[in-house]
């Protein structure tokens, strides 16, 4: 195995690709990624380009093994890649891959990145059925900014939306705003709050009891959902 077979080997598992999938990444055969491993051909200069940029290291390195160390710090010390080796309809059931570059993806049944697309997603910003991020979307959305059917986050806004800033079909925060909610201020259709604007706001510093809250929902809107006077007749 030569020098340039050597690290192309290493490098692939590293990052725990096989030959097949090296072979998709770099649009060859499995056969050239072998007889490269192996010594018996070397990539030619536009496949060693392509090598060198998706291991985020330089020609120089990948041809001699020579490492910049500088250079090795900027582009290695936050990459990391790992795909497993079992698939779900064409799909890593886990991927991940944090880089520096921050449109970096991942996509797996579990994905992990800075940008991961799952089933259950956990990135800077991250879309899924089941999301954690800075910026997140998802059935369950919890991040700074969350956007789902059940969202968390600093602003929130979902179908049931909780944050300090929560929109949703039922919200709770500090500044609410929805359908039904609970904050230190709301702004909807029945509410329990400090200060608000209302059909029907329940004063959160003065609540009559339970039996009269839902009582009273029931007497002026009686199409609420029994399940929402539940929630907001709970407030202490």
């Amino acid at each position: 195995m030569n020098n340039i077979g050597n690290k192309i080997y290493n490098l692939r598992k590293e990052k725990g690709l096989s030959q097949e999938d090296l072979a998709n990444i770099l649009s060859v055969s499995r056969q050239a990624v072998q007889k490269w491993e192996s010594g018996n051909s070397k990539p030619e200069i536009d496949k060693l380009i392509n090598i060198a940029n998706y291991f985020s290291i330089s020609l120089d390195e990948l041809c001699t093994g020579k490492v910049n160390e500088k250079e090795y710090i900027n582009n290695r010390r936050f990459n990391y890649e790992y795909k497993s080796k079992s698939y779900v309809y064409g799909i890593p059931l886990v991927h991940i891959n944090i880089n520096s570059k921050i449109n970096t993806q991942a996509k797996g049944i579990l994905a992990i990145g800075n940008i991961a697309i799952g089933i259950v997603s956990l990135g800077f910003i991250s879309i899924g059925l089941l999301s954690f991020g800075f910026l997140s979307l998802a059935l369950l959305s919890i991040g700074l900014f969350a956007f789902g059917g059940l969202s968390i986050g600093c602003i929130s806004i979902g179908l049931f939306a909780i944050g300090s800033i929560a929109y949703g079909y039922m919200s709770l925060g500090a500044l609410s705003v929805g359908k039904y909610g609970i904050g230190a201020y709301f702004k909807g259709h029945i509410g329990v709050a400090d200060k608000g604007s209302a059909d029907l706001l329940f004063d959160i510093n003065s609540l009559p009891s339970k039996e009269q809250i839902i009582n009273k929902i029931s007497r002026d809107y009686p199409k609420t959902p029994n399940f929402i006077k539940t929630f907001l007749s709970n407030v202490k």
